[in-house]
């Protein structure tokens, strides 16, 4: 889904740094640089607790690295991994260890060692897709690695030993369900012999040290390297763009945590799920069902842009001019294309695991019916799997078929989204000069937003209320004396 936030996110002139030669000229300055890496620092300590290490990071290749840019970014990668090495979250492994009654079950060992021996795997792994051996690594790298996890956890779940083992065990799939995506984008990459690249650097994009989720937000490494700065001027311009994307990164926080006051505080508009369970209780007015689902999907819109802000600022600053992640969704024109604005990295992510594989090889003499499969296979059951995959906590918890059959909501939501997607493809209207205001610009927001706010019923993850009454609140929208 893609990159800025709103159309207000568009900076005016007078806030597009880049454009002032005079800025341009100091930034290329010894002074200038350390005075615009001392401003990071500072628009960078609020967001993230490692601040240091990648300030530092940046600083070494903005300086003394530039001509070896991929291997600096591989080495403060591994280096900010050394600082941060569980930024995956270890819920399910800290569920299995509260259960066993292990106190300070996070050792120094457990808490690098399984981190560690993911990344070993990976170097394996990536080995072997580079080499071609064996065959199924190389060809189908996404499915070895799913199966990989997947056995994984049933050792975890039912494989011998005492509670430590599980508890190992059960980290070893945490880490993996963190990295298993990165790992997946370089491997489809690196297998074709005209795109590698030295193998330390595919460690650049192993959540990069600027910052990333479960999402790689960049590129896979080739792709990266065409991306960086190719010289002092386009560094002082990538950096002068990611400062900018910081400043904005705050007024998009400061204007979400405002609206949610107004919303929720002052007008008394509930969140979609407080709205849910009131709902399912005691009842909740009909106008309050939609505006809670209107005013989730904004200060969603709000909050992922000014977090991916931050993310995709920090790379600037290290001099990767990389695509923002969320970048005028509002202004979207179809559902095809809110569902790249809103989450870019999310979405290239799809397309490059699992869109493009299923494009090249199903229904070639059916293309309509190729490009609706393969947008099946990438919002429908690449959505999924992905969401199953990031949510192993759910899975210590309930259990791996209660936590499977808990997805029916959430399946529900990524066959309906890939239905809206690949009927929007297909449709494929572009505006024409003699369409008015009204078809241009108002009935495309209405129907985009619109379509998002109804399928926002079945947005949830949680597997704590099922699919029936995700239904009864859905049909409940068009009752409005019910």
């Amino acid at each position: 889904m893609t990159a800025a936030a709103l159309p207000l996110a568009a900076a005016p002139r007078n806030f597009a740094f880049e454009r002032s030669p005079n800025l341009v000229g100091m930034v290329r300055t010894v002074p200038g640089r350390l005075a615009l890496l001392a401003l990071f620092a500072v628009l960078l300590q609020p967001s993230t607790p490692i601040w240091p290490a990648i300030v530092l990071a940046t600083a070494a290749i903005s300086f003394v690295a530039r001509r070896h840019a991929a291997t600096a970014t591989a080495l403060a990668t591994l280096g900010v991994f050394a600082v941060a090495p569980n930024w995956y979250g270890v819920s399910a492994p800290a569920l299995i260890a509260e259960r066993a009654g292990l106190s300070g079950w996070l050792t120094p060992a457990l808490r690098w060692g399984a981190p560690c021996l993911v990344l070993a795997f990976a170097a394996l792994f990536l080995a072997a897709v580079r080499a071609g051996r064996p065959r199924l690594a190389a060809r189908h790298p996404l499915l070895c690695l799913l199966a990989a996890y997947f056995a994984l956890i049933g050792a975890a779940m039912l494989g011998p030993g005492g509670a430590e083992a599980k508890v190992w065990l059960w980290s070893l799939a945490a880490a993996l369900s963190g990295y298993i995506w990165f790992i997946a984008l370089v491997a489809t990459e690196q297998r074709n012999s005209r795109s590698r690249v030295p193998f330390l650097q595919q460690f650049a994009v192993m959540h990069p040290f600027w910052g990333s989720t479960g999402t790689p937000y960049g590129a896979a490494p080739n792709k990266l390297s065409k991306f960086a700065a190719a010289d002092d001027e386009a560094l002082a311009i990538s950096q002068l763009k990611g400062l900018r994307l910081l400043i904005w990164a705050y007024i998009l926080l400061a204007l979400a945590n405002a609206y949610a006051g107004l919303v929720h505080t002052r007008l008394g508009v509930p969140s979609f799920h407080e709205a849910l369970a009131a709902y399912l209780g005691p009842g909740l007015p009909w106008r309050l069902r939609w505006l809670s689902l209107f005013s989730d999907l904004f200060e969603n819109i709000l909050r992922l842009a000014s977090f991916g802000h931050v993310i995709i600022g920090s790379a600037r600053m290290a001099g990767y001019n990389l695509l923002r992640n969320t970048y005028r969704p509002l202004a979207s024109r179809s559902i095809a294309e809110f569902w790249g604005r809103y989450y870019y990295y999310f979405k290239e992510l799809m397309l490059n695991l699992f869109y493009f594989p299923t494009y090249l090889t199903c229904f070639r003499a059916r293309p309509r019916l190729r490009a609706a499969f393969a947008t099946f296979m990438a919002a429908g059951v690449g959505n999924l799997l992905f969401h199953f995959v990031r949510e192993l906590d759910q899975v210590a918890a309930l259990g791996f078929w209660p936590a499977v059959a808990g997805c029916q909501t959430y399946a529900f939501y990524c066959v309906v989204l890939a239905a809206g997607i690949a009927a929007s493809q297909l449709r494929g209207q572009r505006p024409r000069p003699a369409d008015g205001f009204l078809r241009r610009r108002v009935l495309p927001f209405v129907t985009v937003m619109g379509f998002f706010c109804l399928l926002h019923v079945f947005d949830d993850t949680s597997r704590t209320t099922p699919l029936a009454d995700h239904l009864s609140f859905f049909f409940s929208l068009f009752q409005p004396f019910g």
